[in-house]
This record gives structure tokens, sequence and C-alpha cells, in this order.
């Protein structure tokens, strides 16, 4: 009986021995067969990224049309509006705008009005184009144009700072924010505001102004104030408010709201804010 036992154990000994041994054989073979595959999709793909990545300069260095379907390479670095170009030249006439010689010889378009230098009827069809679009209120609400809505944006900076104490007023916004804002508001060095940072960080006590972008740029998603506190001065920046690029579920109204022609139509060079 011990006989027989002392051979299977020496039998069943040497069978696993050798399932072992060739599971071990068959473990390395696998390795390295994945380790090679593994070292060929990684060059593929370098040289596939090598590819796209010099493609995509080059387009967008030398402006070439690219084939395969790409009408062309949107420039982001600027975000010039060059897509809109295709359509308004499919337009033609239609959008011709004749501005007689007599016109716009004063310095006074409507002294009525607090931007007195606006024409009368493009006011009036600001408030037109906000209402057939349904994205913001203008019922008792004053229309300022600017060179832009850059221009704009110190104009308000400016008016809402408090200009009778020795304290600057912060400026600051919910990152990311638009890359732009914080040179244009420490381009004119003025004592009365200055650039902050991140509206999320922000923990200093008193007045400040959150430059609110909805929707966001760069990342397109609706936004709220971050800061709310009570002394708090909030600009909205609707620049991207606009059916081609979010839905329009509600009007907005704020107190103060930037738009810009940039955006609506692509006449970015007009300057129109």
């Amino acid at each position: 009986m011990e006989k027989i036992f002392s051979v299977l154990s020496m039998k069943h000994l040497l069978l696993v021995s050798i399932a072992l041994n060739v599971s071990l054989f068959l473990r390395v073979i696998d390795v390295s067969e994945k380790e090679i595959l593994n070292s060929e999709n990684m060059h593929v793909s370098k040289n596939k990224q090598l590819f796209l990545s010099s493609s995509l300069s080059l387009f967008a260095s030398t402006g070439i049309e690219a084939q395969n379907g790409w009408e062309r390479v949107i420039n982001l670095d600027r975000g010039d509006p060059l897509m809109y170009e295709k359509y308004w030249q499919q337009m033609g006439d239609k959008t011709t705008i004749v501005i007689p010689g007599w016109q716009s010889l004063g310095y006074f378009s409507n002294v009525s009005n607090i931007c007195w230098f606006m024409e009368p009827i493009f006011a009036k069809e600001v408030v037109r184009l906000h209402k057939v679009v349904g994205n913001a209120i203008t019922e008792n609400r004053h229309i300022v144009v600017g060179v832009g809505s850059s221009q704009l944006f110190q104009a308000a900076l400016y008016a809402l700072s408090a200009h009778d104490v020795s304290k600057t007023i912060s400026v600051v916004s919910a990152s990311p924010y638009h890359s732009a804002y914080p040179s244009i508001t420490d381009f004119l060095k003025s004592g009365l505001y200055k650039w902050a940072g991140d509206a999320h960080n922000y923990k200093k006590r008193g007045p400040y102004i959150e430059i609110v972008t909805s929707p966001n740029n760069p990342d397109g998603f609706i936004r709220q104030s971050v800061v709310n506190r009570s002394q708090g001065i909030l600009v909205h920046d609707l620049a991207y408010y606009w059916p081609q690029y979010t839905s329009i579920s509600f009007p907005a109204n704020h107190d103060l709201m930037l738009f810009t022609v940039s955006t609506i139509t692509g006449h970015a060079g007009m300057r129109i804010g």
C-alpha cells in the first residue's frame, strides 16, 4: 500500500513539475510577443502623431486648403472667425451696406441717448436681433456700442470701480477663463482695478468684480458666478450666447451684459461690441 502511494506521489509530482515548466515557458513567449506588438504599435502611433502634427502645422501656417473633406483648418490661436467667410460670399449683394456721404457728419447721433454717438437705426436693429433670438432682455436697458467688446470690457471695469477710495478693486474670473482677460484688465495699468486670477481661489474681503463668461471660453460650459459675496459686482460676457454655439433656453437678464459682432456674424474686423 505504501509502495503504491509512493509511486502515485512521484507520478503526481512529475506531472505537476512538467505542467509548471510548460506554463512558465508559454507565459514567457506570450509576454515577449506582447512587448513586441506594443513596441510596434507605439512606433506606428508616434508616426501617425508626427504626421498629423506636421500636417496641421503646415495647414495652419500656410493657410493651404486641406483635402479629404476638410475645407479649411480653423486657427484656434487667435479665434479668427473666417469660417463665416464662405457664407457671406454666397449671400452676395444681399448683404451690401451703403452709407450715404451725408450720414454721421456730426459728433452726436442721438443726444438723448447715453451712447450719444450710436446711430438710432443700429440701436433699433440690436433690440430687434435680441428679440428674434430671445437671448437677452432689452426692455428698460441702455445699449452702449464700442470698438469691440474689449473696449467695453475696459469701460465696464472703469465705471464699476470706486473712484473715491485708495484701494484697488480686484477682477476675477473662474478658471478656465478667456486668455485675454488678464492682459486686457491690466493693459492700462490703472490703479483703480487689477487682475486677481481665478475666482475659485479668491479669498480677499471687500468689493470685487467677477467676470462670468457663459457659454464659457474656452470650454463652452454654461457658467454662474462663483465668489457670490455681498460686495461683488458681476459682468456677464455673453459673446457666445447665440444659437450657433449653444441652445438658447432663456433670455439673459443681468445688469451688465457684453456682446460682440465678431461672434454673432463673424465680422471681427468691424470691431463692434
